[in-house]
Order: structure tokens, then C-alpha cells, then sequence
């Protein structure tokens, strides 16, 4: 989503790649070697199904991406951008609260696929809502079949994610 949001908003070659690398060092870079730190040091394992080291992935999360939502208020006018980190702190906020208050774990997966599906559809074509439901499916069976997550949990994180988006592209 944030490659698809830069290539649409950012024109200029250079300032796209500085985007790019400014947004995935912070958004994906310091949960990385946190999610690393994690493993290594075997307070984890690699799926993060125990609480504490998932509630603290979401909150590394949701501070890289308001780190970068803040960035792009002041270094960019890219309103798909803004809209989409948003959507991504908005969502992870919602998981962070179900999973600590709740203990009910949102499928971040299919959350993710239904954010991604509902941009597309609002910034292209309705096509993409037809084109995204094979991913979403699959996506969702596997979760299911794995044992990741239960029926609920599937529905809640497609639920939550789309509603959300769809709010957020509202404003």
C-alpha cells in the first residue's frame, strides 16, 4: 500500500525514492530489528503469538507509523499518503486495544488485504474489489486452516480494517 500511495502521489524521481526509503526504514526497519531482537534473544517465537511481545510489536507500529504520518504532514501535500499511514495507525490502535483489553487477536493479514482492496477500488476502479477477492480468500483460509486465528477473529480484522478505511477515506 505505501509503494502503490507514493508512486500515485509523488511524481518527482527523486523525491519518491527518498520517500520510499525514509518510509520503509521507519515503518518496517525499526520493527524489523525489534521483531529480530525478539527472536534472537528467544523472548518470542516467530509467529509473536504470545501477548506481551505482540501488544509490544503493535506499539513499536504504531509509533514508526506516526512517526511517518507526522513527516508526511509537514514534507508532503500526498493525500493518499496521509490517508492510507492513517488507516495502517488507526488499525493498529484497534488491534492493540482488542488484544490487550479483550484478548481477542483481529487477523492483521486479512485486515491488511481488505485496506489495500478498499483504496484500490477508491482511487482506481471497482474492478479491484473482483481482482482482490481471491487474495482475501485465500488469505483468510489459510489464517483459518492454520489455526492462527478462529472464524471471528478473520471477520473482526476484515470488519475493523474496512470500516475504518472506508471512514477514513470519508474525511
Amino acid at each position: 500500500m505505501l509503494i502503490l500511495a507514493l508512486i500515485i502521489s509523488i511524481t518527482d524521481t527523486q523525491q519518491f525514492w527518498t520517500w520510499l526509503l525514509a518510509a520503509f526504514g521507519l515503518i518496517y526497519g525499526i520493527p524489523g530489528i525489534y521483531y529480530f531482537y525478539l527472536i534472537f534473544s528467544k523472548k518470542t517465537d516467530f509467529d509473536v503469538k504470545d501477548r506481551p511481545s505482540r501488544e509490544a510489536m503493535l506499539k513499536v507500529s504504531v509509533i514508526t507509523l506516526a512517526s511517518t504520518f507526522v513527516l508526511s504532514l509537514f514534507f508532503t501535500e500526498s493525500e493518499i499518503l496521509q490517508k492510507i499511514l492513517l488507516a495502517a495507525i488507526a488499525n493498529s490502535l484497534i488491534y492493540m486495544v482488542m488484544i490487550s483489553v479483550f484478548k481477542f487477536e483481529l487477523s492483521v493479514h486479512v485486515g491488511s488485504i481488505t485496506v489495500l482492496i478498499i483504496f484500490l477500488v477508491a482511487y482506481f476502479s471497482r474492478i479491484y474489489a473482483i481482482i482482490g477477492v481471491l487474495p482475501f480468500i485465500l488469505t483468510a483460509l489459510s489464517r483459518y486452516e492454520l489455526k492462527k486465528h478462529s472464524f471471528s477473529e478473520i471477520a473482526g480484522g476484515a470488519i475493523f480494517s474496512g470500516g475504518i478505511s472506508i471512514l477514513i477515506l470519508l474525511l
